[in-house]
């Protein structure tokens, strides 16, 4: 069978429309990225992306930090499902910490499981001495 240009054109122009629009996707196994915050809020990150956990149904999500916290700021990140549930027992909290620091946000029992899709929560605490950061971040729900 033989095709036109326009016909592999058009095949083309609908896998990159389905490429492009694939914002409510789920991303497989972890991501990072950046994303600034302001003092006293929390930033939804993912959500429209979620990440679908690949390893094996586990005890908690694990984040990396890859900037230094200092003692007088608090990042808390909180784990929440697709349905916009918080499934974490307790957040992994970032304070004093060092650059590549990697801490866990426990689930809550069965809620950790393969295959499911999961974006974060992050908030800078009111009590931070920064009125806003820039958090570089790498998330394995």
């Amino acid at each position: 069978m033989k095709y036109s240009l326009v016909k592999k054109g058009a095949a083309l122009a609908v896998v990159a429309a389905v490429t492009l629009s694939a914002g409510n996707v789920a991303l497989a196994g972890s991501h990072s990225g950046a994303f600034t915050i302001d003092r006293g809020n929390y930033v939804e990150v993912l959500k429209n992306g979620k990440v679908t956990k690949s390893n094996t149904s586990g005890s908690a999500a694990k984040f990396t930090c890859n900037m230094s916290v200092g003692y007088n700021d608090t990042l808390n990140f909180y784990v929440y499902n697709k349905n916009n549930n918080i499934v974490s027992a307790g957040p992994a909290t970032f304070r004093g910490t060092s650059k590549g620091t990697q801490k866990t946000s426990p689930y809550r029992d069965g809620k950790g499981l393969k295959g499911n899709p999961f974006y974060f929560r992050c908030s800078l605490d009111l009590h931070s001495v920064s009125s806003s950061m820039k958090v570089n971040y790498k998330f394995i729900p």
